[in-house]
């Protein structure tokens, strides 16, 4: 039996479908029956409830094999850093009473740092939790920024013409699809042939920056006016308060946002083939078109705007 967390997310559908598909039994977790009937119609055995429960969590992996977990984004949570550890510390405890050999770990770039990358930091508390369970093997996954993220500036493109964060235009910095995120993790848990505690880097087919981002997004959906706008911290953290962040998740993405113009969040170990994804911006912006055209828009599911 393999568990998946976040099963309704962004990454967590697909794995669970490439893992019915290939015939292994799975268990999906979410919040309700209803939202996870599309994986049991196709054979997943559905979990409901709160990862943030304990005892939830110990009836959902007994069996288990195998799990994917990571801990969902609350931008809304007062304090962010301790959202995180109530979550991690339910799923690690839960993992080692149900002597789980395999787990695959939703992470991010910078979780290799204990300080200064706001959101990323419950992430490398996280790392070290379950680094602690001596008898489960662990791959953690750290993406670079979601591609996906960048839904979220539909809005603000039709209304103001213009895509708009706190990151210097061109400043460079690895952007990866969720699907290939979730290609890999789907190739571990089928495979299960890692042991010890690892870190897979993610960073996409090749680093880029705003500037190119405005390029290919004005290139597709036929804007060639279309404009980046640098927001200063403080202008930043008050428009994540107005669209529902709460002043500590604000204040961590204005920190990671900071740490990733001053180049302190991605020089961990670096490209290698095999931290190199197959997407390509501009096969993603060709998605983005598609969506914008239609007249909606879909935000990013990654913990740290990075994602």
């Amino acid at each position: 039996m393999i568990v998946i967390t976040g099963a309704t997310g962004r990454t967590g559908r697909p794995i669970a479908e490439a893992l019915l598909t290939a015939n292994k039994a799975v268990r999906v977790i979410g919040r309700s029956r209803e939202a996870l009937s599309a994986l049991v119609s196709l054979g997943a055995e559905a979990a409901v409830g709160d990862v943030a429960d304990g005892a939830f969590l110990d009836r959902t992996l007994r069996g288990a094999g195998a799990a994917y977990v990571m801990i969902p984004p609350n931008p809304a949570a007062d304090d962010l850093r301790a959202y995180h550890a109530r979550l991690s510390e339910a799923m690690t405890g839960a993992i080692s009473r149900a002597a789980v050999a395999h787990v695959v770990s939703l992470g991010c770039l910078g979780a290799h740092l204990p300080r200064g990358t706001g959101p990323i930091v419950g992430l490398y508390d996280h790392e070290q939790r379950l680094n602690r369970l001596e008898t489960t093997h662990v791959v953690h996954l750290r993406p670079g920024y979601f591609m996906e993220n960048l839904l979220a500036q539909i809005p603000g493109i039709r209304t103001h013409g213009s895509i708009a964060t706190a990151f210097r235009a061109d400043v460079g910095f690895p952007v990866v699809s969720v699907k290939d995120v979730a290609k890999v993790a789907a190739l571990y848990l089928l495979e299960l042939d890692f042991t010890g505690h690892q870190v897979r880097e993610l960073r996409g087919a090749a680093d880029v920056n705003f500037n190119s981002i405005v390029e290919a997004i004005g290139r597709v959906i036929n804007k060639a006016d279309l404009r980046y706008e640098q927001l200063s911290y403080a202008d930043f953290e008050n428009a994540l308060r107005v669209n529902g962040s709460s002043a500590d998740a604000a204040r961590a993405t204005v920190e990671l946002s900071r740490a990733i113009n001053e180049g302190l969040a991605m020089n961990a170990e670096g490209r290698t083939r095999e931290s190199t994804t197959e997407t390509r911006l501009e096969s993603f912006a060709e998605q983005f078109a598609a969506i914008y055209s239609a007249g909606t828009n879909s935000a990013g599911e990654h913990v740290a705007a990075m994602q």
